[in-house]
C-alpha cells in the first residue's frame, strides 16, 4: 500500500448517523443509510452525488458513525466534517470485507511514523460501480506529531 500525507477540506454532508457498539455492526448499518440517502435525492429529481463519504469517531465504548454526500438534500441532516491539516490516506481497491485490514495497516503506518491519529477519520468512496472487487476507497486519517 501506498501512503500520502495531506491536507483535507472541510465538507458540509448530507448525512445519515448511528452509533454502534462494534466495529463489525457499521456493515450492516452503512449500506441501508447511502441507500436511503440515494433514495432522497431520486425522490428529489436529482441524481445522486459522487462521492460518498463515510467517517467514524470513538465515543468511549462506542463508534459514532455518518454516511453522507458533499451536497444538500431536501430534508436530510446536515453536518461538517472540519478541514485537516494534515492526515495520512492511503486508497484501498476491494470488497468492504477487506477493508478492515486497510484501516488497520493504515493505523500501522501512523504508528511506524510516530504520529497520533485524532477526530473523525474518513472514507471517501471514489468508485463503487460494478462489482466490490473494483471498489476504489480513500482512507483518510487525520495525525499530529
Amino acid at each position: 500500500m501506498e501512503f500520502v500525507e495531506k491536507a483535507l477540506p472541510g465538507l458540509e454532508l448530507s448525512q445519515r448517523t448511528a452509533v454502534v457498539a462494534d466495529n463489525g455492526e457499521i456493515g450492516a448499518a452503512i449500506g441501508p443509510m447511502f441507500q436511503e440517502l440515494v433514495a432522497a435525492q431520486l425522490a428529489a429529481g436529482e441524481k445522486p452525488a459522487h462521492p460518498g463519504y463515510a467517517w467514524y469517531v470513538a465515543r468511549g465504548d462506542r463508534l459514532e458513525f455518518g454516511a453522507g454526500f458533499a451536497r444538500a438534500i431536501r430534508g436530510e441532516q446536515s453536518g461538517q466534517l472540519a478541514a485537516v491539516e494534515r492526515a495520512l490516506t492511503t486508497t484501498y481497491v476491494g470488497p468492504m470485507s477487506g477493508i478492515g485490514a486497510a484501516w488497520a495497516e493504515l493505523g500501522s503506518q501512523v504508528a511506524r511514523r510516530g504520529l497520533e491519529p485524532y477526530g473523525p477519520c474518513r472514507e471517501v468512496y471514489l468508485n463503487t460501480d460494478g462489482p466490490q472487487e473494483l471498489w476504489v476507497t480513500e482512507l483518510q486519517q487525520p495525525v499530529r506529531g
